[in-house]
């Protein structure tokens, strides 16, 4: 049977190059968030993460619907995944779906 991955492994060929990208997500969220809870505003914001406007207007967005101590777990989590990958602890595939279920 085919994984429920599929049409993601076969369009990145890597399970880890998806978790990357996830984990940049999310690490970009938890920054965004951080930034705007010590008063920046989204000029100031833009200038500091050096992003397209219109990619800092939708990560502000969706920051708001996240807490820190969550976006905190995911981005920690994601690390951890990554590293059991790369020192061959974990296989990528499983890895990814772990990750996707990480509540």
């Amino acid at each position: 049977p085919r994984s429920t991955l599929f049409p993601y492994t076969t369009l990145f060929r890597s399970p880890l190059k998806i978790m990357i990208l996830i984990t940049r997500q999310f690490n970009q969220l938890l920054q965004i968030k951080e930034l705007i809870a010590a008063g920046f505003n989204e000029k100031d914001i833009i200038s500091n993460m050096k992003l397209n406007p219109y990619v800092v207007k939708n990560l502000m967005r969706q920051a708001r619907g996240f807490d820190m101590a969550m976006l905190l777990s995911y981005v920690k989590n994601a690390i951890e995944l990554e590293e059991a990958i790369k020192q061959g602890n974990i296989n990528d595939k499983l890895a990814l779906e772990m990750l996707m279920l990480t509540r």
